[in-house]
């Protein structure tokens, strides 16, 4: 796979586990909606072959003012890399 895009972005702690393991269960519904929405707007940047994999950078937790979403909150840095799947040109 290529890398297309490579961002550091900060992560709300509250949403780690929804986005990296698809449990939703200590989330409000609002919660989940805010994140659904995030990622939704970055999956509709996504041109047709790239796909979106999160992986936190190091579990280290730190407050911040203004995270990626939501408000004030503890936040865990996060890698977003968009990779586009290698296509092998066959003559």
């Amino acid at each position: 796979m290529e890398t297309v895009f490579l961002y550091k972005l900060p992560i709300p702690s509250w949403a780690m586990c929804y986005l990296i393991n698809g449990d939703a269960d200590s989330l409000s519904l609002d919660e989940k909606w805010m994140v659904d929405g995030w990622y939704q707007s970055l999956f509709d940047t996504l041109e047709p072959g790239e796909e979106i994999i999160l992986s936190p950078v190091n579990g280290r937790e730190y407050f911040l003012w203004f995270p990626e979403f939501g408000q004030a909150s503890m936040v865990q840095d996060c890698w977003v890399k968009i990779v586009k799947e290698e296509t092998l040109c066959v003559e």
